[in-house]
């Protein structure tokens, strides 16, 4: 299950899984933002900081 993810300045980001998202709370990198659904916001990063990954088309057959 995929945990959704947000910026220091709470714009979404890729959502991540549920290990990163623990690693990530261990750390002191984020905090929970949301119980239901469970969102976390990260603490040191933000959308210009990030990088993206393109999302790919099914090949059409």
């Amino acid at each position: 299950m995929a945990v959704f993810v947000l910026s220091r300045t709470q714009e979404p980001l890729m959502p991540c899984s549920e290990k990163r998202a623990r690693k990530l709370l261990a750390a002191g990198r984020a905090r929970v933002h949301r119980l239901f659904p469970f969102a976390i916001r990260l603490l040191d990063r933000t959308v210009t900081d990030s990088a993206f990954r393109q999302e790919r088309k099914p090949a059409s057959t």
